[in-house]
C-alpha cells in the first residue's frame, strides 16, 4: 500500500520550498552536470564563448584564457551576448537567425548549421526557411541567449536560472545598473545561488 509520500506532494512541496527559498535571496542549490561545469565558457563566467580584447565592464582582474575573456560574474558575460545581439539587430540590421548567428559564430570556428537550426528551433520558428525567418530580436531576446548559451557551452541547454539571464540583458540596456553593480556584486543573483 502506498502513502503519501509516493504521490506528486512532496515534490510540489519541496518546489515550492525551493521557489520561496530563491525569492527570499536564500542560496538555492542547482545541479549543474559535470561536462558543462568543464566547459571554459562556465569556467571563465563566459556563457557566449566572448573572446578578449574588448573592454568590456565586469571583467575579472586576472584573465585565465589567453583567447576568451573571463568575467567576475556570468551576468556579465551575459550581458555581452546581450550587447551583441542588440547591435546586429539595431545597428546592422541583422533579423534573422542566419544573419546573427553568422556573424556571432563564423562557419570557420563553428558548425554554423547545426546552430542555426538549434537557435531557430529554440525560438519557435518553424518552416523550409526557416532561418532566414525575420524575427524580433529585441524580444525574443532571453530565449535567443538562451539559445545561444545551449549552443555554446550548455550542450544544449541553458545551465542558468532565468533570474541570472535577466540580469545579465539589464546590465546591457543599463549602464546605470552596470555601475551600481560593479560597485556591489553581492547584489547579483549569481551571488546567492549555489551552482552545485
Amino acid at each position: 500500500m502506498s502513502d503519501w509520500r509516493d504521490g506528486p506532494l512532496p515534490f510540489f512541496l519541496l518546489a515550492i520550498a525551493i521557489i520561496a527559498g530563491a525569492s527570499a535571496g536564500v542560496g538555492v542549490a542547482m545541479l549543474i552536470s559535470p561536462r558543462i561545469k568543464s566547459t571554459l565558457g562556465w569556467k571563465l563566467n563566459n556563457p557566449g564563448n566572448i573572446e578578449r580584447g574588448q573592454p568590456w565592464a565586469g571583467l575579472a582582474p586576472e584573465q585565465l584564457h589567453a583567447r576568451y575573456a573571463t568575467f567576475i560574474a556570468p551576468e556579465f558575460g551575459i550581458r555581452v551576448i546581450a550587447y551583441l545581439m542588440e547591435k546586429y539587430a539595431n545597428v546592422y540590421g541583422l533579423n534573422t537567425v542566419r544573419g546573427i548567428i553568422s556573424r556571432y559564430a563564423p562557419v570557420h570556428e563553428n558548425p554554423t548549421d547545426a546552430y542555426m537550426s538549434n537557435v531557430a528551433r529554440a525560438l519557435g520558428l518553424t518552416g523550409p526557411k526557416v532561418v532566414d525567418m525575420p524575427f524580433d530580436v529585441n524580444a525574443s531576446m532571453k530565449a535567443l541567449i538562451k539559445a545561444i548559451i545551449g549552443q555554446e557551452i550548455g550542450y544544449g541547454r541553458n545551465p542558468y536560472p532565468d533570474s541570472v539571464i535577466d540580469e545579465g540583458i539589464a546590465l546591457a540596456r543599463n549602464p546605470a545598473r552596470v555601475a551600481q553593480v560593479l560597485a556591489n556584486p553581492s547584489i547579483l543573483p549569481s551571488a546567492s545561488i549555489q551552482f552545485a
